[in-house]
């Protein structure tokens, strides 16, 4: 069981603490942007924690798992892959073994690609992958299924890299604007996600399936104090005026505007 944990800003705290927090007031402020930078880092570690313990409680041995770190560098050269690593291991309690800091550049693509890269150069050692979940916040889901997705594309029944890519007709790509447009009068991404994963299943044959996991459900799952924590995490502003920003990125990406 293949997890990928999507990169995410962070914060030293101390001389060797880091934090990955939702808001990062520092960092915001760019032409065309807002005022702060949302990412959400801790959320998603918070996350993938739950799951290795249903993991723990439910195991199989004939099912390990991997948690594969992405992420570039901050403006300082620190790697954010390795960073959360160990933050995934010292304050969440995950296995040192498990756990795989990858690496990348900074961006959703940049993460993306390093993961099918990954499973390209292990092919022989993992036999071949037909899953992978990726995890990340509800504001940022929907761009990070369709990226991933492009990217596994390139990967043959091998598991092996491969020039192919996904063609997706004009006015598919505008059903999908229309769908994103709407969707900002709900509070989260998930329908219109719903939505975009059946308009362009189609154009995914015989690619490794690429399952998204939404952080902000899996730690509400956990109880009362986790649904309260998640609530907060969609319904805060910038959250949501991030996610109108994602979405015209995502329009973008799939007319090949973007990277």
């Amino acid at each position: 069981r293949i997890i990928v944990m999507l990169g995410a800003r962070m914060k030293k705290t101390g001389k060797s603490d880091w934090k990955f927090p939702l808001i990062n007031k520092k960092l915001g402020g760019k032409p065309g942007g807002l005022p702060v930078e949302i990412s959400g880092g801790d959320s998603r570690m918070r996350a993938i924690s739950i799951i290795y313990q249903d993991y723990l409680k439910n195991p199989k041995p004939d099912k390990k798992m991997l948690v594969l770190v992405t992420g570039g560098r901050d403006e300082l050269g620190y790697s954010k892959s390795s960073q959360a690593k160990n933050n995934l291991v010292k304050k969440y309690g995950l296995p040192k073994d498990i756990v795989k800091s990858l690496g990348g550049v900074g961006s959703t693509l940049g993460n993306a690609r390093a993961v099918f890269e990954f499973i390209a150069k292990n092919r022989k050692s993992f036999g071949q992958i037909k899953k992978i979940e990726i995890i990340t916040n509800d504001y940022h889901i929907i761009r990070a299924w369709i990226m991933f997705v492009f990217e596994a594309f390139r990967l043959n029944e091998g598991n092996q890299s491969t020039s192919r890519r996904i063609k997706i007709p004009d006015k598919t790509i505008i059903k999908i604007g229309k769908i994103l447009e709407a969707s900002l009068g709900e509070l989260t991404s998930q329908p219109a996600l719903a939505k975009i994963i059946k308009i362009m299943s189609p154009y995914l044959k015989d690619a490794i399936l690429v399952k998204p996991v939404i952080a902000e459900n899996i730690i509400a799952g956990s109880g009362f104090i986790g649904k309260v924590y998640s609530g907060s995490i969609i319904r805060n502003k910038w959250v949501q005026a991030t996610r109108k920003l994602e979405n015209k990125g995502t329009v973008s990406f799939l007319k090949g505007k973007y990277g």
